[in-house]
């Protein structure tokens, strides 16, 4: 990846393995400097979490209806979750969506945005990437996103969305990682259990 010559090289571990500077000059004499960098690792406890239409995990439900009055909230009975919102009419990246977030006693764990047409996602992952960064290449996506999910992660979470034309109605999950691994061991113990 070629970057702007104002790029400076950053040595923080976490983000950039080597960076490689070159200084050539033109036939007019004039200086050009460039740098290189090799992105080792996306993934970056330094990383601030991100929102989701200013929701963010940890958001209480009464938060959520501030920020959306129109939301639908219910119970839920499924497992962990003790209760859903649903926001309809929802906007995300320019294009009509539903968003959901989920709670498990007040705390807002995962937050789903669906709906979104599949022909707007290229601009809307572009500027996914303004916004929060290089996403993690293959080699340091989490082990809980699929192969092909272009994601964005820190210590606690996860910020996944599917890659451009893999579905006919694709979405952006966030979701706090802890509370994810929790219910994951809990689902394959009892897959395991009954083998």
């Amino acid at each position: 990846m070629k970057l702007p010559n104002t790029f400076f090289c950053l040595s923080t571990v976490t983000m950039l393995a080597s960076c490689q500077s070159k200084i050539t000059t033109d036939s007019n004499g004039k200086t050009n400097s460039s740098a290189v960098a090799t992105v080792v690792a996306a993934k970056s406890s330094a990383r601030p979490v991100p929102d989701i239409k200013d929701l963010r995990l940890g958001d209480s439900e009464s938060l959520l209806k501030l920020k959306f009055p129109k939301a639908v909230c219910k119970p839920s009975s499924d497992g962990d979750i003790t209760s859903t919102c649903q926001i309809d009419d929802a906007s995300y990246g320019g294009d009509s969506a539903v968003i959901f977030g989920e709670f498990t006693t007040d705390r807002l764990e995962m937050i789903h945005v669906y709906g979104l047409e599949p022909e707007n996602f290229d601009p809307i992952i572009r500027a996914m990437v303004t916004k929060f960064g290089i996403p993690d290449d293959s080699q340091h996506r989490p082990a809980i996103a699929g192969a092909r999910d272009v994601t964005w992660s820190g210590e606690h979470w996860l910020l996944v969305t599917p890659p451009s034309g893999s579905h006919t109605a694709v979405g952006v999950t966030l979701i706090d990682t802890d509370f994810f691994i929790k219910i994951d061991k809990e689902k394959n113990k009892n897959i395991t259990s009954d083998l």
